[in-house]
């Protein structure tokens, strides 16, 4: 160790978890490839049998090809390496986040909020006799999303949602 200021950027990076890893990249990525065009959709990290891999999801206007998968894949490559945030060695893949997508945060939801892409959500356990609900993602707050089905609006409350999902032509 060289200095303090080393060996406390090295502690500070021993003892991130998973989580505040995660948090950490989106922090330094959204912006960057916001400006380039990209909408950072996703996020994971994950050990598999080929070791640590790092999965960044993008999206971008008029879909994502190969080219703007490399072009966002060295925007990420540059940051990251600045950054030094991951101590192990790891894979990056950067790859379009599809044309089928589970909303899985806040981010995501928002995202679709009062536009007319169809969403579909899974439930749990029946609401009104209905497992699935299809419609468009009209409301949301922190308990609730409010899906306009139909020509009605049903509300339905985040803990009885399993999985909401989009499909894009």
């Amino acid at each position: 160790m060289k200095s303090g200021a080393s060996h406390s950027s090295w502690f500070i990076r021993r003892n991130m978890n998973k989580r505040e890893t995660v948090t950490r990249i989106i922090e330094l990525l959204r912006k960057p490839l916001n400006d380039a065009g990209f909408v950072l959709w996703y996020v994971d990290m994950y050990k598999d049998r080929d070791g640590q891999q790092l999965l960044i999801e993008i999206d971008a206007e008029g879909g994502v090809n190969m080219e703007k998968c490399t072009a966002a894949n060295e925007i990420v490559n540059e940051i990251l390496d600045a950054a030094d945030i991951i101590d192990d060695q790891y894979t990056l893949e950067v790859s379009s986040a599809g044309l089928t997508r589970e909303l899985k945060n806040e981010f995501q939801l928002r995202y679709y909020l009062g536009t007319d892409t169809p969403v579909t959500v899974r439930l749990y356990a029946p609401v009104d006799g209905r497992k699935q609900i299809d419609g468009t993602l009209d409301d949301l707050d922190e308990r609730t999303l409010t899906i306009g089905s139909g020509g009605e609006e049903v509300c339905i409350e985040r803990r009885q949602i399993a999985s909401v999902k989009v499909e894009l032509e």
